[in-house]
């Protein structure tokens, strides 16, 4: 769990090889994985930039609230800014939700793509990785409830299998509002 003003992980052009994890319960219902499992308050703003997550294995069987995401499981009314990174090689399995930056982004209602909590990807990848969710999986984000800007960003040679009745999709699974996407 993250909590601070304006954090800055800067990978420095390193990659993280490995990853694996299985559930987290983060207390407050909901099942969150991923290299930092959740990310939470509205007056504090969160960069990952410069940094590859290479081969990781990623599974949640946290029932109907399970978040799982490579960099991180369940954004919480956070801006979270994705900058010159990398999903490769990874394999994330999800009872709900699953996504190859973000598992869940949650209670982030911003019509506005310019104001305080967006998330926002920009020459960012996902390449050559399965994404295997009951509900919403998408290769960059699962189940996205709020604003998303998608800049520069690649997304090739994945497999993507949502649940029956749920969607999947090679950016986003679901997106309420919405998602701006740019040169993708």
């Amino acid at each position: 769990q993250v909590e601070g003003v304006n954090i800055v992980i800067d990978g420095n052009g390193k990659t993280i090889y490995g990853l694996t994890s299985s559930n987290y319960n983060e207390g407050n219902g909901f099942n969150s994985n991923g290299l930092v499992t959740c990310i939470k308050s509205s007056l504090y703003s969160v960069t990952f930039k410069n940094l590859t997550v290479s081969g990781a294995n990623l599974s949640n069987n946290g029932g109907w609230n399970a978040a799982t995401g490579v960099f991180v499981g369940d954004i919480n009314t956070v801006k979270v800014t994705f900058d010159t990174c990398t999903v490769t090689g990874a394999t994330v399995t999800s009872d709900a939700w699953a996504g190859g930056f973000v598992g869940y982004v949650q209670d982030v209602y911003v019509a506005d793509p310019n104001s305080s909590c967006p998330l926002i990807l920009k020459n960012c990848s996902v390449t050559n990785s399965t994404f295997n969710g009951s509900d919403a999986t998408g290769a960059l984000v699962g189940l996205n409830n709020g604003s998303t800007i998608i800049n520069d960003t690649t997304v090739t040679g994945n497999t993507i299998n949502g649940g029956a009745g749920y969607s999947a999709a090679a950016l986003v699974g679901t997106s309420v509002p919405g998602t701006t996407a740019t040169n993708v």
